[in-house]
């Protein structure tokens, strides 16, 4: 039997299919007569032009975080020398780049930006150094070292390596010719190089925050270099790593990396960069890294904290030296670390 209520039931039911079928319809009419789209066409000339803008702007950033690192690691190796013992060599306080040492996809930009210049340029020349005084500008072009010509047939890294950079890392003076944009007869002068600590800085594009050593080079992460708020902190994470390849310290543990700090700040402040500044770094990278922050059960890395609080009492010891005049040479043995 089938009660009253039901057929209003029955009906109600039917009025709402036919409700949902009739905004069925109508939007599927309103989809048949809407236009179809399209996406904006790019001509193939116009994506050249945007291509090769972007890619200037890519060699651009590249040349800038090149300028910020050697300016800084030249700084630090130049007034840290004494510490570096026997791994020393001569500098001229440049940094030096050509297109084979950019990315490949980067190279035709460079080369644009430079005039096709198949030569080493300066792309950076620190204040006070042999290069600065001799009167080297940065966008000089080597094209001659010592009577030697770059020629079309030498290979360009070769050329770079043996003849500019090996007399120059054995201390010798060396004659150089250069090619100065807006002047058109070339330039001879001549150099002496200064003494520095014997280890090559690294940039690499990864995004992580990161710096390592290796016992002879540095490397340093794009992720790192924005991390970093000003040249204060870069300084201290440079001179951090470069006290692991001064002093051996890749695989003592937490007691080695703690010295490293403690060895880094005195390195920092020698070359004229204000220690305290890593403190904000290291109370940054807590916060996004809260872990790091924990006393105990650390396996690879120190505690953040305990770093943090090592690094106040030494910023703090640099300061009190400074003030009664005091050299800044830090104190030797792990013992106060331990």
């Amino acid at each position: 039997m089938i009660h009253k209520h039901s057929w209003k039931g029955l009906d109600n039911c039917m009025k709402m299919c036919y409700r949902g079928f009739s905004l069925f319809i109508a939007l599927f009419l309103l989809a048949a007569c809407a236009p179809a789209l399209e996406p904006p066409e790019v001509l193939d000339a116009e994506a050249k032009v945007e291509s090769e803008k972007l890619q200037d702007r890519a060699v651009d950033l590249q040349i800038r975080r090149l300028q910020r690192v050697v300016d800084v690691w030249t700084r630090l190796k130049r007034a840290n020398v004494s510490f570096c013992g026997k791994d020393v060599h001569g500098s001229l306080n440049v940094g030096i780049l050509h297109a084979e040492m950019l990315p490949e996809s980067l190279r035709g930009a460079y080369r644009r930006r430079t005039g096709h210049i198949r030569a080493p340029q300066f792309i950076h020349v620190v204040g006070g150094g042999p290069a600065a005084k001799a009167g080297i500008q940065v966008g000089d072009s080597v094209i001659q070292v010592n009577g030697d010509t770059l020629t079309k047939r030498d290979e360009l890294s070769e050329w770079t390596d043996d003849t500019l950079y090996r007399p120059i890392q054995r201390g010798q003076m060396v004659q150089l010719v250069l090619n100065r944009p807006d002047v058109t007869t070339p330039i001879t002068l001549s150099v002496t190089p200064t003494k520095a600590c014997n280890y090559g800085i690294f940039v690499m594009s990864d995004d992580l925050i990161n710096a390592y050593a290796d016992g002879k080079r540095v490397s340093i992460t794009a992720g790192m270099l924005r991390f970093l708020k000003n040249d204060d902190q870069l300084a201290w994470i440079l001179a951090h790593e470069l006290a692991h390849n001064v002093y051996g310290l890749n695989n003592m543990g937490f007691k080695g990396e703690y010295y490293a700090d403690y060895v880094a700040s005195y390195f920092t402040a020698r070359a004229g960069y204000d220690p305290v500044e890593i403190i904000d770094f290291w109370e940054r990278l807590g916060a996004e890294d809260p872990e790091g922050l924990r006393l105990e059960g650390r396996e690879v890395h120190p505690s953040t904290t305990i770093r943090i609080m090592k690094l106040r009492r030494t910023a703090q010891e640099i300061a009190d030296k400074k003030v009664v005049g005091t050299p800044l040479q830090p104190n030797t043995g792990l013992e106060n670390f331990k």
